[in-house]
């Protein structure tokens, strides 16, 4: 529960664009990550190996504009 309400406090702060809400999801999930032995850390964190641009990148097929 406290992280359900942790993701929805930082998603109110990070207002609630879809860079904000990847990056809360994404961050969320690593930190689950952290509760896990050196192993299973390793294949956990290899599940969310893309930041926000990328994402976008493999989801649209398009880089990112700066």
């Amino acid at each position: 529960m406290k992280k359900v309400l942790l993701s929805l406090a930082l998603l109110g702060v990070a207002g609630c664009t879809e860079r904000g809400m990847y990056d809360n999801v994404r961050a969320d999930r690593l930190r689950a990550c952290e509760q896990l032995t050196a192993a299973a850390y390793d294949e956990c964190v290899a599940q969310y190996p893309m930041d926000f641009d990328q994402y976008r990148t493999a989801r649209d097929g398009v880089p990112p504009s700066r």
